[in-house]
């Protein structure tokens, strides 16, 4: 039997009652939460869609945490979107910044097609 401070930690995490990722040594506990909690935020705007989740992976790979993770999909602007965060405030605030970025770039799009049709 391993005394717990020498089992190596398998890299999983899950969220605590406060949204702090904790680490995680039982891959089916893992697996099961990673069912019901996590998604962060999601939402449509206009043909786009902006989905936070929590990764349950830390992909920061030495660097600083990354444990969240916003993508943008389904509009050709950003293909290929994605901004990686720490905490669940940052991926909240990283989740507005991606929602304003399309909003912007919905309405410049509607503008040039509002100019193209004016001339």
């Amino acid at each position: 039997m391993h005394d717990e401070a020498t089992v190596p930690s398998m890299g999983l995490y899950l969220l605590d009652n406060s949204h702090t990722p904790i680490p995680c040594d039982d891959v089916l506990t893992w697996a099961a939460s990673m069912e019901s909690v996590r998604i962060v935020k999601q939402e449509r705007i206009g043909t786009a869609f902006v989905s936070t989740v929590f990764l349950g992976i830390d992909h920061g790979f030495g660097r600083s945490p990354a444990f969240f993770e916003t993508m943008i999909f389904e509009h050709p602007r950003f293909q290929g979107y994605q901004e990686r965060h720490g905490t669940w405030d940052e991926a909240l605030a990283g989740h507005a910044a991606a929602v304003e970025t399309v909003r912007a770039s919905l309405s410049a799009e509607a503008a040039d097609t509002t100019t193209e049709k004016d001339n």
